[in-house]
């Protein structure tokens, strides 16, 4: 009997122009993607939606790192691990197929 997931299957998207930059889509306005950087800010990325442009780098701006962020940062940084896991995976298996 297989076992139900209970982490759902994340699709694993390319970065969108370098390996810090990611296209994300809105989830409430439909047809809608922002582009993310997450090599913004120091690393603490930034989004081309509203709340971040009006919120969240504001606060950066001061110095101060917010408590949170919104969900394309988030989303981007979970697209953005499940790459580069992949990435060094791909590169661990071609590494020992040449040992």
């Amino acid at each position: 009997m297989p076992t139900p997931s209970l982490i759902p299957t994340l699709k694993i998207e390319q970065p969108y122009d370098s390996a810090t930059r990611w296209l994300i889509p809105s989830k409430s306005e439909g047809g809608a993607a922002y582009l993310v950087d997450l090599a913004e800010n120091e690393g603490w990325g930034s989004c081309q939606c509203i709340w971040c442009q009006t919120s969240y780098a504001p606060l950066l701006k001061k110095g101060v790192v917010p408590i949170r962020t919104c969900s394309h940062i988030t989303d981007a940084r979970k697209k953005f691990a499940l790459w580069a896991v992949n990435a060094f995976d791909k590169q661990d298996k071609n590494k020992r197929e040449q040992d």
